[in-house]
Parts: C-alpha cells; structure tokens; sequence
C-alpha cells in the first residue's frame, strides 16, 4: 500500500478551508468502485479526500501522461515498495 498527500496541503497553499487529497494505491482494494468508494470514505473524516487506485490504474494512467501532481508534488507518507516499483516501471 502506498499513500500520497496531493494539492494544497502538499504544495503548502493550504488553509482553513482546504481538505487533504490523498492517494491510495493498493491491490488489496475492491474493484468494484462503489465498494471501493465506500471502503475509502469509512475510515476518514471530512476533512479527507481519498482517491483509490490499484497499482496497474495507476501505471496505466501515469503512462498516458496525464497530470499527476503525485510525482511532481505529492508527498509519500507511506509506501511498502509499490510506489519504488510504479516510478521503476514507468521510467524504463
């Protein structure tokens, strides 16, 4: 499992307002997006916004380049080696 904090808070542009955006990559999540959704959302508080993927979304959509402030700016508050083995994966 791997955790990113994303937007403002991991730019440091955050304020009272602002939520904290975090990354979950796991292959232990469901891929069923509504049990997903729900699994993400039961354990944090309102103040979190969780955004899940598996390891293989992720790659997929890090190798279509779209925008991922992740690995420009997100800062890893946890990895257990999936997020060493996504940017090795990719970048070969």
């Amino acid at each position: 499992m791997c955790a990113i904090v994303i937007g403002s808070v991991a730019r440091g542009n955050f304020n009272e307002s602002s939520d904290i955006d975090v990354i979950i990559i796991s292959d232990k999540i469901p891929k069923s997006y509504k049990n997903r959704g729900e699994l993400l959302y039961e354990y944090v508080f309102d103040a979190i916004e969780p955004k899940g993927y598996t390891t293989d979304e992720f790659k997929f959509i890090y190798r279509k380049r779209n925008p991922i402030e992740a690995v420009s700016k997100g800062v890893l508050v946890h990895d257990d080696g999936i997020w060493k083995n996504i940017l090795k994966d990719t970048n070969s």
